[in-house]
Parts: structure tokens; sequence; C-alpha cells
């Protein structure tokens, strides 16, 4: 039995991170020759690992909103008894902030390190965005970025598609009405009130029944509510939602409204995908990766309302395509995001750890 420790931030149900996290660990459970601990900052969402049946530990020092010297210290030292105490073998961080801590700990320790690079964060600040021994990329683009800046770790990197099965029923409308849902964190990064502009140029031109829904919640929130209701279109706005996926089993179109370029991997689009939903994306760059325009959804350019309408639209009124298109997608997404194979892939990065 192998000793290991993930380190995160807030586990929300709103944050792909966490998602990853939970499917991650659920997978590692049924290999049973891993003892995993948890470190995390709290969150909204903490409380569903503790159905995995592992061990969680929340502590705001390891906080990036909480970062300062002094609390850099205070963790630093916090994990290194740990570590030492619980014979840890693998420290295992989802967030630069961790990994940094990670890394000092294991100059004291002789503990490898892991990184899983979740995004592409603008270079700046005092600590390093890449400080560990191996690295994960969650898409391709991220994988590329990494060997660019740090073209050493190249024998140290690894890219590998998140992990995602559905187990519930799919449970779309029988009465003809299409619901169109955007989910995410509410800022203004993600673009939502690209959704709500387009969301009003198609309820003015399509005949059809439809609905419009927002899922999560943020600081973006008011204003969001505000422009919805200033442009006089109907949307249900249903914060935060625990169970996204059967929630996702119900919908018909998923738009992911994106305006940032360097997105990571939203597990949004992978949940959407395994519940049969259309895909309608902006593209942001490692869209490009796995999904292609036209043959497993449609997308857009980012911070473009109109071009998003006009594919809405267009699946709207091309129904047969559209199913074409999801049924695609879907079994595309079976495959690349297999989390089976996912869990395989991190094993194999555990068992070099190991070695070393």
């Amino acid at each position: 039995m192998h000793n290991l420790l993930f380190l995160t931030g807030e586990l929300n149900y709103t944050d792909g991170v966490s998602s990853h996290l939970y499917n991650l660990i659920s997978e590692l459970q049924k290999n049973k020759n891993y003892n995993i601990t948890l470190l995390c900052t709290g969150g909204d969402s903490a409380g569903r690992f503790k159905d995995l049946k592992i061990k969680i530990l929340e502590d705001n020092t390891f906080g990036h909103n909480n970062r300062s010297v002094k609390n850099f210290s205070v963790a630093l030292k916090r994990l290194i008894k740990f570590i030492y105490k619980n014979k840890i073998d693998i420290l295992h961080s989802h967030n630069h902030y961790a990994a940094n801590i990670s890394y000092y700990a294991s100059r004291f320790t002789g503990v490898i390190t892991v990184q899983t690079n979740h995004g592409i964060i603008p270079q700046g600040g005092f600590l390093k965005h890449f400080k560990a021994h191996k690295y994960i990329t969650v898409s391709e683009t991220i994988e590329k970025y990494l060997l660019k800046y740090k073209p050493e770790t190249q024998k140290n990197a690894r890219f590998i598609n998140q992990g995602f099965q559905y187990a519930g029923n799919i449970r779309k409308s029988s009465d003809g009405e299409i619901r169109i849902i955007c989910a995410s964190r509410l800022i203004r990064e993600k673009g939502i009130d690209v959704f709500i502009r387009a969301a009003k140029i198609v309820t003015g031109r399509y005949n059809g029944k439809l609905r419009f829904f927002i899922a999560g919640e943020g600081e973006y929130e008011g204003v969001l509510k505000s422009l919805a209701k200033s442009i006089h279109v109907s949307i249900v706005f249903l914060g935060t939602i625990k169970n996204l996926p059967e929630l996702l089993s119900e919908t018909n179109i998923f738009v992911m409204p994106t305006r940032i370029p360097s997105e990571g991997f939203p597990m949004t689009l992978v949940e959407a995908a395994m519940t049969k939903n259309l895909i309608i994306s902006s593209d942001f760059n490692s869209l490009k990766n796995f999904f292609k325009n036209e043959v497993d959804g449609f997308t857009f350019e980012i911070d473009n309302h109109e071009q998003l309408a006009e594919k809405m639209l267009k699946a709207l009124n091309n129904p047969d395509q559209a199913r074409l298109m999801t049924e695609t997608f879907f079994k595309k997404s079976k495959i690349l995001f297999d989390p089976s194979v996912m869990c395989n892939k991190h094993i194999e990065v555990y068992k070099e750890c190991l070695k070393e």
C-alpha cells in the first residue's frame, strides 16, 4: 500500500479541478493499492469526497488566496511534519501554489512530487508556475506551453485526458421542448453574457418551445441577471448544482461561451457530451485538439454572440444534423475520456515516482 497525498485549493461543484479530482480518486480507489489523503482549503463540494472513504484535511494556509510569506512558511512546516508522520510516498498537487509548497517540502523529505496543470497562467509573480519532479497536463495545448516554457521537463511531462463516465439515466424531454444550458463559475472571463445576448436573438427568431438555463454562482451573477432583465430575455438561473451530470441528462444543448483563449480543459464539456448534449463552444485553443466543428458540434468565435446565436439556430432548425453530431461526439468522448484509462495512466506516473 502506497501513501498518496493530493493537494488542491477549494473543492467546488462549479470547479473543473474538483470534478477531475473526484473522478480520479473514485477510480484510484478501485485499484486498492493507494492510501489516499486529500488536503484542500474547504469549498462547497468537500463533503462529497467523504463518500470516497478517504482522509480529508482542510487548511487555509495552503490556499493561494491566503498566500503570504508567513502562510507559505507555516504550510511548508505543516506539510513536512505530515509527510514524516504519515509516511507519504507521493505528493500530487493541482495548482501552482500547492506545487511550490510540495516541491520545497520534498527538499527536506525526499518525496517525489507530481503537478497536474489544468490551465495556462500568464507568467509573473514570485513563485514558479511549474515546480515539480513530474508533470501531468490535461490538454495538449498546456503540454506544448509547458515544454516551450520549460523544455527540460520533456522526459517528465505527460498529457493525460481527464475521465468521466455517466452512470445515471439520460432523460430528455418528450414534449418537444428544447433545453439549452450554460454551466460555469459566473465570472466575466467565462463569457456568460455572450450566452445571454445570443439567447435573446434566438428567442426572437425561433418558433419552437425553448428554455434557457444558467447553472453556477459567482461574483458576476448580479450583472448577468441585470443584463437578462434589461434585454428582456427569459433565462432560469439555477445557482450551484450539486449533481450537474444529472441535470445535463435532461438538457439538449450545452453552450461553452468562455472568452479565455488559453482555457485549460472544461470538465463540463465532457459531462455534457456523456449525457448526450449537443456541444456549442467558443473556439478556445485547447478545443481544437479533440473537437471538430460541424462534426462533433459547433464552434463560434470568442466574444461573438451573434455567431453563437446563428449556431444555436442552425442546430434548432436542423434536428437530424444536431442528433448526428451529438451521437458522434458522445461515442468519441467514451473513448477519449475513459476514466479507467485516465486512472491507469496516472498509476504509470506514480510507479515511475516510486522507482525514483
